[in-house]
């Protein structure tokens, strides 16, 4: 049964968003419609299929209203229709898209027809022999030997248009162009071709350097045969077609010296040209003494036409008086003769008999070539330098302008812990800047927040929460959720990432703390398991840890693991901060602060508990989940499990807040330490634009010289974050927020309506980060390993029109692997999952931007740069190789690798960061060869490896088993908060 207070809500919102779109000029005529429709993505219409980026939203909202759900005519809105006006196509849809699928249970047929045909030599017999027992690890194989062929055919025709393409569309011309103005004296000029003036032995003569003696070698028994006619057919064979002048620019004639012998030919055919002499068009045209014309890129004088024996040629073609008379000189006389046959030959006479050189200009696969050579290298050193841009135009003019202006050291005096603020009600919050909306959102804000738990369990201790106008930074304060996960670390560094977030500057009535334990997990070198840490460091609980119980809930897992328990304990931690009165002694100067705190442990069932090594264990996207769709509920008022209904009261229990009052969630590993400015930054930007719905800050290495690992990773990290990051940003489109340092809106202000838009808190994300049905090695590969980067997608694609940012002010350290057998497990993963996230936006057609001038273009470009690494590294010390032992040195080649390599190094600059920088970026370029083939090649021939590696070790962890069994959904008590909450105030 639907609450009918649920339903008019939400009757109250489907109007108010149609009034809305009125309000805001979509309302068209009707004549307007098809208009309308041509504006709106086709793809975003049919909110009845699961690939609609809004399906599980449209679903909920169906759920809850009893009503069916359609586009409205902005493709914002989902409309409420009834379902007489509902289209039997509409209807019909879920009997559209179950279709047939194959025996793996899917429906990407050509995929797998593809991957069976690249491994047709390896047949099922002969992998169960190496270990592969199971159809989903033996299709994960060949899926990943299908990628791996993908690949290498990338790396072909790359490799194809860098070295091949130019060699076969405008192939290497042996001979050297020599210019008509550079004849040497030890050279000779024959039908256009330079010789070597030693190697012409023409008997005795000499002094021929420097001269055309093409007169002297006539060939008779070519082109010309056909041409010109005699009565002795052995005319011109011993006379040839003109008499042997040594040149034609001489008066003197050798006719001794005409070799018309088979002999004589044979040994001048034999000599190898040295190059060939060539003619500009400006010399074509302005050459003077000489009428030259351009027949098929060979230079022709019509002048020596006037010499040839037209007395003894038999019907001289009339097309060559034409070209003496009229004036051609200067054009090119192609097109006269190739348009019939007879022209034809007349043409290719003319090279024979006049020839006098080539002109200077390029075959059309020599143009072709150069085109694509040019375009390829605009869009290399273009993508470069608008990165490089970008990335200036962040650090000069956006980065300034993020976050708090001015972030003051006194802040700790305004912290509530001075307990001087008065206690006002949870309705306090919001993330609307502008004080003339905050009393509209109020008004219509009791929709949502005028329902609570007992105030009875509210803890003695809770932090008074401040007045509504206390704005410290001149904007609402947005109450955060600041989420870590623990696996195996230990108890100094959780407790060093718990200290810094406690020390950020934001008031601790705005915080709460949540920790998941993943696990009853021992950590290697830990004496007690991870809870049992985490649980030292809390004090002052709501209920004693001996009698908290573990409640069920639905786990990120496959059969019978779906089923989980966990338990939930709350209290408070406590850290000190110094005080700012110098008259107070040193025993008593610093102040003891406390802020609330939620520990989720991940125990496991009571039958897991005997038998599993890691009972409790699901990953850190369960962990991740388990807030997400508490707050998913929350938001939709809809049924939940006990755990929970546990999260909300003990949540109510030490801040006196109901879950709804929180905005943000703010998720930091349990090894990272975040600077003090940088909450307070990062939820005021938050608050400055609420189109944000998420941002990161920078992420840097504390332990920067550790091992030789740890140095070469400094550089990498600097620039992911100041050129990669910064770009993005500018365009609202950060590719990835790292899980270990990233702040999320759980849900966005509409507008001054006083409603709210579900971000985090949305089925669609939701919905679609818990899939647990990973039966491909993309989803693999996106849901096990990258869970960050997926969710940054999932992001981009349900809501491409807001932001995803990148915040230089804050920023926190972390610790990098200090082993090489570490970092190649951790990139192995971070590899994998980046090239499978791009291919996912690759698909969102609503990013900004057009064609090559857009953000879809250049996330292909980083897929493509991403997949030939390996290649591309090859290329570069090959041409590093040939620039030292060949000639000629590629000049060009070796400037855009400076660039390339040298860029990073003027940002260091003009950003103004650490010269220090400079050391690590040549440690990283000297490193280029692991970070661009080791890594790469390895994670490519380990995309059928889902496991986490060595990153985290746990005592006595052995292989993960398979996950067998069948999920019984009747452990799972599912209902709604209210309904658990009368019945947790009568027990």
């Amino acid at each position: 049964m639907v609450d009918s207070s649920k339903a008019s809500t939400e009757s109250k919102l489907l109007k108010n968003s149609k009034k809305e779109s009125h309000q805001n000029g979509f309302s068209l005529p009707a004549s307007s419609e098809s208009k309308i429709k041509a504006l709106t993505r086709p793809e975003r219409n049919d909110l009845d299929n699961p690939n609609n980026p809004n399906y599980y939203y449209a679903q909920k909202v169906k759920e809850n209203s009893n009503a069916y759900v359609l586009p409205s005519s902005t493709g914002f809105n989902p409309l409420a229709v009834t379902s007489d006006n509902l289209s039997l196509k509409n209807k019909n849809n879920d009997t559209k898209n179950r279709r047939c699928k194959d025996k793996f249970g899917r429906t990407d047929s050509l995929w797998i027809f593809y991957t069976y045909l690249v491994t047709f030599w390896a047949p099922s017999k002969i992998l169960k022999k190496f270990g592969f027992n199971n159809k989903d690890r033996e299709l994960a194989w060949r899926e990943k030997i299908a990628l791996i062929s993908l690949i290498v055919y990338s790396g072909i025709f790359v490799g194809f248009l860098t070295f091949g393409f130019n060699n076969l569309f405008c192939k290497p011309q042996n001979l050297v162009d020599v210019s008509y103005t550079n004849l040497t004296e030890e050279q000779s000029l024959i039908h256009g071709y330079v010789y070597n003036s030693k190697d012409i032995r023409v008997f005795g003569i000499e002094n021929l350097g420097g001269k055309d003696l093409s007169f002297i070698f006539q060939n008779v028994e070519g082109d010309c045969s056909n041409v010109f006619e005699n009565d002795n057919r052995d005319y011109f064979f011993k006379n040839g077609y003109y008499d042997c002048f040594e040149s034609y620019d001489e008066s003197s004639l050798y006719k001794h010296l005409c070799t018309q012998t088979s002999v004589d030919k044979n040994n001048i055919v034999g000599i190898r040209p040295q190059g060939r002499l060539k003619y500009t068009w400006s010399d074509v045209k302005n050459l003077k003494n000489h009428n030259l014309v351009v027949y098929d890129g060979n230079v022709i004088d019509i002048k020596l036409l006037e010499l040839l024996n037209k007395a003894n040629i038999k019907n001289y073609p009339q097309e060559y008086e034409i070209l003496a008379k009229e004036k051609f000189a200067g054009t090119d006389i192609t097109y006269l003769f190739s348009d019939y046959q007879r022209g034809q030959a007349l043409g290719k006479c003319l090279i024979q008999i006049a020839k006098v050189g080539t002109v200077d200009s390029e075959t059309v696969g020599c143009v072709t070539s150069k085109v694509v050579l040019s375009i390829s290298l605009t869009l290399i050193v273009g993508v470069i330098f608008i990165k490089f841009l970008g990335a200036l135009i962040y650090a000069w003019f956006v980065a300034p302008q993020q976050g708090v202006d001015h972030m003051t050291e006194d802040f700790y005096k305004h912290q509530s812990c001075i307990n001087y603020l008065e206690n006002l009600s949870g309705t306090s919050c919001t993330s609307v800047a502008i004080q003339d909306y905050r009393k509209k959102i109020k008004s219509k804000s009791d929709l949502w927040f005028n329902e609570t738990l007992n105030p009875k369990f509210i803890h003695k201790n809770v932090l008074k929460q401040p007045h509504p106008g206390y704005m410290p930074y001149g904007y609402p304060l947005l109450h955060t959720i600041c989420f870590v996960t623990c696996y195996s670390e230990s108890k100094e560094g959780i407790k060093g990432t718990l200290d810094s977030i406690c020390h950020t500057r934001y008031p601790d009535t705005h915080k709460l703390l949540m920790i998941v334990c993943d696990g009853l997990i021992k950590g290697s070198g830990n004496e007690k398991s991870t809870p049992e840490l985490v649980l030292e460091l809390i004090e002052d609980f709501s209920l004693s840890p001996d009698n908290v119980e573990a409640h069920s809930y639905v786990a990120v897992a496959y059969g019978e693991k779906r089923h989980n328990k966990a338990k939930v304990y709350s209290g408070f931690y406590t850290y000190s901060i110094e005080s700012e009165d110098e008259t107070i002694s040193q025993a008593t100067r610093y102040i003891a602060c406390k802020v609330p705190i939620i520990c989720v442990v991940k125990c496991g069932t009571e039958q897991e508990q005997k038998t599993s090594s890691k009972p409790g264990n699901r990953g850190k996207r369960d962990s991740q989940v388990i807030l997400m769709s508490f707050l998913e509920k929350m938001f939709f008022n809809d049924r939940m499990s006990q755990l929970e209904y546990q999260l909300l009261k003990n949540i109510w229990m030490i801040t006196g807040l109901m879950a709804k009052n929180y905005e943000l969630v703010l998720t930091v590993d349990a090894d990272t330490v975040v600077s003090k400015d940088s909450l307070g930054h990062m939820a005021t930007e938050m608050c400055k634009d609420p189109k944000i719905m998420g941002l990161c800050g920078e992420t840097r290495i504390s332990n920067k010289m550790s091992t030789w690992v740890t140095a070469i990773q400094v550089f990498e990290y600097f620039i992911s974050h100041h050129q990669s990051k910064a770009f993005e940003s500018l365009f609202g489109t950060v590719t990835c927020l790292p899980g270990c340092f990233s702040i999320y809106r759980i849900k966005a202000p509409r507008h001054d309506s006083g409603f709210w838009v579900p971000i985090l808190a949305n089925p669609d994300i939701t919905e679609r980060y818990s899939d647990n049905i990973t039966n491909t090695l993309h989803k693999k590969n996106l849901l096990h390993l990258g869970e960050d980067r997926y969710l940054t997608s999932l992001l981009l694609k349900t809501f491409p029109k807001r932001k995803l940012v990148f915040l230089s002010k804050a920023f926190c350290k972390t610790l990098v692997p200090d082993t090489f057998s570490i970092l190649l497990s951790q990139r192995r993963r971070w590899i994998n999952s980046t090239i499978h996230n791009l291919m996912e936006l690759l698909l969102i057609n609503d990013l900004c931007g057009i064609f090559c001038f857009s953000m879809q273009f250049l996330i292909f470009i980083e897929l493509i740069g991403s997949v030939l690494l390996p290649l591309a590294i090859v290329f570069t010390l090959y041409i590093i190789f040939l620039s030292i032992f060949s000639s000629p040195t590629p000049y060009a080649t070796l400037i855009l690798l400076s660039i390339i390599l040298g860029l990073p190094g003027f940002l260091i600059l003009l950003i103004g960061k650490e010269i220090y920088n400079f050391v690590y970026m040549l440690i990283y370029i000297v490193a280029l060869p692991v970070w661009n083939f080791v890594l790469p090649v390895y994670a490519f021939w380990k995309f059928d490896d889902f496991s986490w590696g060595e990153t985290r070790v746990v005592e006595g962890e052995a292989k993960h088993d398979d996950e067998i069994g069948e999920f019984d959904y009747s452990q799972i008590y599912m209902r709604e908060w209210k309904e658990i909450a009368r019945e947790d105030v009568v027990t």
